[in-house]
């Protein structure tokens, strides 16, 4: 059981949560991903102070029993929602886009041209057979030097070997991204916050407004006046 106030402090506090996001948006270090996030965010800002109006209006109106007020709440609630749709389906394109622009940092290099599958695979078999014999740290540093030259033919080798593996993939990731320009990490970075503060906000948001559907109203307890104290 929850009281009305209860409800409005909790509508106060979303927006107000949503605000400070908007204020600390220059953790974004890509510019463009930080403008869209200043507008999305914004457009949640309004859409909940939207929102705080319409209820103060019906926690004020006098012509409403407590239960008609949660009615009415319940049904604010429930088109806020719905107005916030697009800010659901906003996290989930997030999570999209950060695992695009991951992937195609990391995405092993496409055959060289004019060669056959083959040919690319007995090569391949070829440079790897050599590798096996050298230590990791060799086999490390040739792949360095792969990435920095952009020689797919190396970087495939190493990247395509079945069996055991010549790197762990967090090692070529850590490779890959040392040698990456910066301006693709930055952006990569940006999406990574995005998508987890996102995420975040939007699980808050939905919770918080469907839980609303099973609340029921406490009326504070009048306190009788005391007795009237009889003189003898």
């Amino acid at each position: 059981m929850i009281a009305l106030t209860s409800i409005e402090d909790h509508v106060s506090s979303r927006r107000a949560m949503v605000a400070d996001l908007l204020a600390r948006s220059a953790k974004y270090q890509d510019e463009e991903v930080r403008q869209q996030q200043e507008l999305r965010l914004a457009r949640v800002l309004g859409i909940l102070e939207s929102m705080e109006v319409v209820f103060q209006g019906i926690r004020k109106n006098s012509n409403l029993s407590d239960a008609g007020k949660l009615e009415q709440f319940r049904q604010l609630a429930k088109e806020i929602l719905g107005s916030l749709a697009w800010f659901f389906k906003d996290t989930v394109t997030a999570d999209e886009a950060y695992v695009r622009a991951h992937g195609a940092i990391l995405a092993v290099p496409a055959m060289p041209q004019g060669r056959s599958e083959l040919a690319d695979l007995l090569r391949a078999q070829e440079v790897r057979a050599w590798m096996r014999t050298l230590p990791r740290a060799s086999v490390a540093f040739l792949f360095i030097k792969a990435v920095q030259n952009g020689d797919a033919e190396m970087i495939r080798a190493i990247r395509t070997a079945p069996g055991a593996a010549l790197l762990d993939d967090n090692l070529i990731e850590r490779i890959v991204k040392e040698n990456t320009e910066e301006e693709r990490l930055t952006r990569l970075a940006s999406l990574d916050v995005l998508r987890n503060e996102l995420r975040d906000l939007s699980s808050m948001l939905k919770s918080w407004l469907e839980g609303y559907k099973e609340i029921t109203i406490v009326t504070p307890a009048i306190t009788p006046a005391p007795n009237a104290m009889v003189t003898r």
